[in-house]
């Protein structure tokens, strides 16, 4: 794992090194999300887009607080797991360009949405069923309410399959 806060790593509580290097790296991503969003339950604290492992995303992605984290959520992961981000990974639109796009997402692959003025809305797919993708997203409400692309804490969602776009992760 690159320099990544014991705090916020599943390793060693949830997977001992070993077990971490065998796994395929954008399993590790999804991994780390999980273990944000479930043992560390990650919300903001002290403001809006602020937070101990707000800081952390944020600044994994060249940012400091105060800014949307989504984005930098999954920069996070991403280089946690020892995959590449693409410059300017908290914006949306830059993770649009970066990898290649899916009509088949599986596990560990990345589900956004980008509106027309740029700003946008990231995840990381745990699996799809049907007419639903399950997943787990930073800068979210956690139920049906509140903002659902500037939210208040790391979730696991169930959306509509067909709201979001996929990127191969």
């Amino acid at each position: 794992m690159t320099n990544v806060p014991r705090s916020l790593s599943p390793v060693p509580k949830w997977f001992g090194p070993d077990q971490w290097e065998r796994m395929l790296p954008k399993e590790r991503a999804l991994q780390t999300m999980a273990y944000l969003a479930d043992v560390v339950k990650v919300r903001e604290s002290g403001g809006n887009n602020r937070g101990p492992e707000v800081r952390e995303f944020l600044r994994s992605a060249g940012l400091g607080e105060g800014y949307p984290w989504c984005a930098a959520a999954i920069c996070f992961a991403r280089k946690s797991a020892g995959l590449p981000v693409p410059k300017g990974a908290a914006a949306v639109r830059n993770w649009a360009s970066f990898l290649p796009s899916t009509s088949s997402p599986t596990r560990g692959d990345l589900c956004y949405w980008l509106n027309a003025d740029g700003s946008g809305h990231i995840g990381i797919v745990v699996r799809t069923l049907g007419l639903w993708t399950y997943s787990i997203e930073g800068n979210t409400s956690g139920g049906e309410t509140g903002s659902q692309r500037d939210g208040d804490g790391m979730f696991r969602r169930v959306r509509l399959r067909g709201s979001w776009r996929y990127l191969r992760g």
